[in-house]
């Protein structure tokens, strides 16, 4: 018996590309995934990981992520092997997502802070206290 899943967590480096082969739509994306553990360099290294996401997926993917977002990608690791330009043989490894699951967005700069509402520093009309002495807990 063989398993061929695999899971990864990052941030998508750049929009996603849609392309449609024959009547099926595709979606090719790269996203950037820290090591856990830190270099030579004392910084933590990254992999960039390609995904191919098919069909629903594929129109799912394009319409809700973006540049920056963090995707978390279940798939299986595929191997395409090929010819480059030169004549010589090349393999590229990508994966192909089974699932896509939403992990957070990219960080918001300051200006976005500056934009939120400041916390109520009054208690608003609306609330009224209760006297909890004779609540049963």
């Amino acid at each position: 018996m063989a398993l061929n899943n695999c899971s990864f967590v990052g941030r998508l480096v750049a929009d996603v590309e849609v392309r449609t082969v024959g009547e099926t739509e595709v979606a090719n994306f790269t996203i950037a995934v820290d090591r856990n553990y830190v270099g030579k360099n004392k910084e933590r290294e990254t992999d960039f990981i390609r995904v191919v996401a098919w069909a629903g997926l594929s129109k799912f993917v394009s319409q809700w992520f973006h540049k920056g977002d963090v995707i978390a990608v279940t798939g299986e690791l595929n191997v395409r092997n090929y010819e480059d330009k030169e004549g010589k043989k090349r393999n590229t490894f990508e994966i192909r997502a089974n699932t896509l699951n939403f992990c957070g967005s990219k960080a918001k700069s300051d200006s976005s802070n500056s934009s939120k509402p400041d916390k109520p520093t009054s208690k608003s009309d609306d609330f009224e206290e209760m006297d909890d002495s004779n609540l049963p807990f």
